[in-house]
């Protein structure tokens, strides 16, 4: 996509990559992937999940190499202990081929692995981005049609994926089972280094011409390819064409940054196999790879394998992919554009995004890179900074604007602030206030109590145990590392504060970056875009006629070349050749799997009389820390009242309380907690599914220091929250509507499922009302009303409900020397709470019964969302772990579909199809799913790899404040895991035949998010004759279904220009 933040994602797991220093720091609003470390202060304690396997974690073998040693062809450049995270740094350079390796040997379990590629495409075909897919089709020593999605099925791996960003591309796996890890590390190397890159393959992954109708020259030319509907689907979103258009203008003179590393659709067609092949021969080299490995497994092995597999193979090159720094401007520059308009809006006057951002300083400086992301945090998060003051508050937008924040991806960061859902008139109003602001910060300098309530927030990242530490610390450096700088030096946090203290006593430190990058840096960019309401269909207005030209010049011998290209890439994709994967390493359930779970917790419950359920005390590794969970029953709430819920949980730590105003509530929570966070948590009884409960959890965490400020953060909030701040309740209400509104296009699959799921059963139905497209527009609808009155009046109705009825249950996980000081403070917050005893806490309608329905909600987009969602059966049936998922390689390789899967949840099976082009044919193959595991074509080997994938899903790593968190909220016991791992271990192909029959040829609601492709609207039809022909179009070819329609605000016609 845009950048190392936009990352081009080749499956859909998706890994968090919190910030260097914190998660506290938010370095780019509308990006969900941001780059840097955090991690645990001490030894990350050993997980369970390997099988079998001795000398792991604190008794795993050292390195004892030492710097100038050559090893299987390596020499080892440098060992750097890193004391704050008990880890050991090794670097490491091979001779022949000049590859780069860098080791943290650590006693984690969780074992990372990567290949980091320094990619550099110098247009917006989407070179690199086709590459990463077609080097995952098959390869030289494992000549398979999908080896990358088949090695998911054959393991027990915690994460597997592989992305492109703006100028690498990485190829990251982790596991527990060091078998597992051997295996997948054969599959990726091969695929990387010697992949096939099969002309059919660059056609199906990447574009090609089709007909319409496939087999019939006459009808209409189409482009296909799976990342060529990726990208349409991308640039569907208003919020990703910002993006792009950002760094087209802040990168004028780039070799790299000013192009799209995904792929423009309007560029994509340019791109030829022979290109494709080229790019692969010199990116994809060893002298231009950077390798990283993590955990306990040792070094020396990894080495071994890796030389002796491909290293040994190559000679240096000079791969000739540096990337020079953007020439400089001189003054600042102004830009105005035009982009698809939301799916949905509050207020048809308001769709104007402003951004003011700068090119800011080169990734070769860890000080300032990281002082630049505590900036971005000081500047722009929680109601006391700067720009929440003078932006967000006034409510002139709904929220920050796409791109604002420290985004430290490239060669060269940059740093912008910016407004969304303004009105175009105040365009000038908001920049400046933007420049105001920074110079009334400077002026006055930043407040003291904020800048060490950030370093509070790092100090507990730096303790906090995670599973995916190795993954972020990869994600943290990539960005710096593939243009040479010494990235263990992001990895110090305890050294930067240090230096961090010495700088802010000698002077206004921050004040001096926001002058010197902020204020008066010439390289500074405004980018204005304006909704234009015809985008979409300009787009393929043009799209169609390039189409129509290259058709009316084919000759015959080319359209049969054209059918017969779809003929064989069918059989390509329909061989059963292909489909033989017994070359392909794997685990064996019986072997590599353990048969019984090890409790790694002990629920210590104490009975309280004012706690319903009692006190449950799990003593862990918690490294200094406290976490503390608590819930509260929600009763059978008024029908009227279950939409707000959602609203009164976001908004109920954030308005203040009685005692404080919210300035002060969230001062305090940053100075002395973790956050303190409120969520519903609704679920199905396991064994009925006509019962569903629903509670209020509370979690919060602390240091051991801070346990009593912890408790009297808590007793201010349960006991006096204040819910009539309308002015601060607004901008929330506007923030939350337009979060949803903007996840509608881009996690469509998501709402479907969602949707027709909902008259599945009770549960299903409340994550509908509290999270689906009834959610969305409820929020539409409270976000237009003239005031926030009503609401107010609605919170303070559930505030009096819910918060006057005892504490169900508390979990207090920690160290043991930790709980006579948390007992103290926690029965001083009981006694303040209501004691009575509650009624139960059934939530929802019990009478509601399934009905199969069809609904095509009409989204602004070109490619589409499928699902379809079956009634099934409830948790603690036996046939609950019997259902697999056939449908990959029927949606994404014959569909040219991105991606496909199916999702079990209690009660309910649900089939997708994500960014998908032929609609039609996808609700096709859903009414053929059965058929696709019937007895002919299902095997012993589909039943092992269902296992596997199972497997490798329930045994993923839990860290320590988590362990036992199962049992305690979903009443999950040892002896119910247990069960379902025996079911699972006993499930065989016959069982699996079975339920398919039995589940999967029964009727399901259908839900599309998307358009139909083959209705062309004209790029200068009116909203009334869209109307008209959307309406003819739906119910001809769409007989039976109920069509949604999301209003999209008209915009008069805006040409793009630039100011300089």
């Amino acid at each position: 996509m845009l950048r190392a933040a936009r990352l081009i994602k080749h499956n859909a797991q998706n890994v968090s990559s919190p910030l260097s220093l914190s998660t506290i720091a938010r370095s780019n609003r509308g990006m969900d992937r941001s780059f840097s470390t955090t991690g645990a202060k001490f030894a990350i304690p050993a997980t369970s999940g390997f099988s079998g396997e001795v000398n792991r974690g604190e008794s795993r073998p050292r390195f004892t190499g030492k710097v100038g040693d050559v090893v299987h062809g390596y020499q080892v450049k440098k060992i750097e202990p890193l004391p704050e995270k008990n880890s050991t740094i090794i670097r490491l350079e091979h001779k022949k081929t000049g590859a780069e390796h860098l080791h943290v040997d650590c006693a984690d379990t969780n074992n990372v692995f990567s290949v980091v590629f320094k990619t550099i495409p110098k247009d917006s075909t989407g070179v690199a981005h086709i590459l990463e897919h077609t080097t995952l089709c098959g390869s030289e020593k494992y000549p398979v049609r999908d080896p990358f999605f088949n090695m998911i099925k054959r393991s027990v791996n915690t994460f597997m994926n592989a992305w492109t960003a703006s100028d690498h591309t990485s190829y990251p796996f982790s596991t527990q089972n060091k078998k597992d890890y051997n295996n997948l590390l054969s599959v990726y190397l091969d695929a990387t280094f010697f992949p096939r890159l099969r002309h059919l393959d660059f056609l199906q992954e990447g574009h090609r011409f089709e007909f319409k109708e496939a087999e019939d020259s006459n009808s209409p030319l189409v482009y296909q390819g799976v990342v060529y509907n990726e990208m349409k689907g991308v640039l569907s979103e208003p919020s990703n064409v910002f993006h792009y258009t950002v760094d087209e203008h802040l990168f004028p003179t780039s070799e790299t940054y000013k192009f799209n590393s995904g792929g423009d659709p309007l560029n994509i067609p340019d791109l030829t196999y022979e290109n494709l092949k080229e790019f692969h021969a010199r990116h994809y080299h060893p002298s231009n790879s950077r390798f990283y490995t993590y955990g306990d497994l040792p070094l020396s092995e990894h080495l071994q394998k890796i030389d002796e597999g491909v290293l040994s193979r190559f000679d240096k090159i000079d791969p000739n992919t540096s990337v020079r720094s953007e020439e400089r401007w001189n003054s600042p520059r102004v830009v105005r554009i035009t982009g698809p308009p939301s799916a949905m809006v509050i207020n048809p006057k308001k769709q104007t995004k402003v951004l003011v951002t700068v090119l800011a300083n080169p990734l070769d400086d860890a000080m300032e890179v990281n002082s630049l992301h505590i900036l971005s945090t000081l500047l722009t998060d929680g109601p006391n900074s700067p720009f929440f003051k003078s932006l967000i508050e006034p409510n002139i937008g709904s929220d920050y604007c796409p791109g604002t924040g420290y985004s430290p991806y490239g060669k060269e960061a940059s740093f912008g602030i910016g407004l969304q859902d303004i009105e175009e008139g105040d365009v000038e109003r908001v920049r400046q206030i933007i420049d105001d602001t920074l110079r009334r910060v400077v002026d006055e300098g930043l407040d003291k109590k904020r800048i060490e309530s950030v370093i509070h927030q790092i100090e507990l990242s730096q303790k906090n145990v995670t599973t995916k530490y190795g993954m972020s610390i990869l994600n943290g450096i990539s960005s710096a590392w593939v243009h040479d700088s010494d990235v263990v030096d992001f990895l110090r946090v305890d050294k930067y504060i240090s230096d961090l203290r010495k700088k802010l006593a000698e002077g206004p430190y921050f004040e001096s970056l926001i002058e010197k990058y902020l204020i008066n840096n010439p390289h500074k960019l405004t980018i204005i875009m304006n909704p234009d309401p015809t985008h979409a269909a300009q787009k393929a207005d043009r799209e169609r006629k390039k189409l129509d030209e290259i058709q009316k010049k084919l000759s015959e011998s080319e359209k049969k070349e054209i059918i017969q290209q779809y003929k064989t890439l069918r059989e390509h994709q329909e061989s059963k050749k292909n489909d033989d994967v017994s070359c392909l390493p794997t685990l064996h359930v019986d072997q590599d799997v353990p048969r019984t779970l090890i409790k790694d917790y002990e629920l210590q419950k104490e009975m309280e009389e004012r706690v319903e359920n009692g006190i449950f005390w799990n003593n862990q590794p918690t490294n200094g820390l406290v976490f503390y969970r608590s819930l509260i029953s929600i009763p059978n709430l008024d029908t009227e009242l279950l939409p707000y819920l959602p609203m009164f949980v976001s908004i109920m730590t954030q308005l203040g309380t009685k005692g404080m105003n919210f300035r002060e509530f969230s001062s305090q929570s940053e100075l002395y907690t973790g956050g303190i966070s409120v969520s519903i948590n609704h679920e199905m009884d396991h064994d009925n599914l006509k019962k569903c409960t629903g509670h209020l959890l509370f979690t919060s965490s602390c240091l051991e220091r801070n346990i009593e400020k912890m408790f009297d953060l808590l007793k201010e909030l349960l006991t006096g929250p204040r819910l009539n701040e309308t002015q601060l309740l607004t901008t929330l209400l506007n923030q939350r509507a337009t979060e949803m509104q903007e996840a509608l296009v881009g996690d469509g699959h998501v709402f479907g499922r969602t949707y027709g799921s909902a008259s599945v059963h009770r549960s299903a139905r409340l994550s509908e009302i509290f999270g689906g497209f009834t959610q969305v527009s409820f929020l539409q609808n409270l976000a237009q009303e003239d005031d926030v009155q009503g609401l107010v009046e609605k919170l303070e109705r559930i505030g009096k409900i819910l918060l006057n009825r005892p504490i169900q249950k508390i979990l207090v996980t920690g160290e043991e020397k930790s709980f006579p000081a948390v007992k103290r403070s926690l029965l001083s917050l009981i006694d303040t709470l209501p004691k009575k005893r509650t009624d139960n806490s059934n939530i929802g309608d019990p009478t509601e019964t399934f009905q199969a329905e069809k609904t095509f909600f009409l989204v602004p987009g070109s490619v589409n969302y499928v699902t379809k969602s079956i009634p099934t059966v409830e948790w603690s049936s036996p046939d609950y772990v019997k259902l697999a998922n056939p449908l990959h390689a029927e949606i994404r390789e014959k569909g040219g579909a991105y991606g496909s899967g199916a999702n079990s949840g209690t009660g309910v099976w649900s089939f997708y199809s994500y960014r998908d082009p032929n609609t039609k044919r996808t609700l096709d193959t859903f009414d053929k799913v059965a058929d696709f595991a019937s007895s002919e074509k299902c095997s012993e080997s589909l039943v092992k790899e269902m296992k596997l994938s199972l497997f490798g899903s329930l045994d993923r790593p839990t860290p320590p404040s988590q362990k036992g968190l199962s049992e305690w909220l979903h009443n999950m016991t040892l002896d119910m895991r247990q069960k379902r791992r025996d079911q699972i271990f006993e499930t065989d192909k016959e069982d699996l035949v079975e339920v398919s029959e039995k589940y999967l040829r029964r009727e399901g609601s259908l839900v599309i998010f998307g358009s139909d492709r083959d209705l062309q609207l004209p790029g200068d039809a009116s909203p009334e004759e869209v109307a008209a022909l959307q309406e003819a179009h739906y119910s001809k070819n769409f007989p039976g279904w109920t069509v949604r329609h999301l209003e999209t605000a008209q915009a008069g016609e805006m040409e793009e220009e630039e100011e300089e």
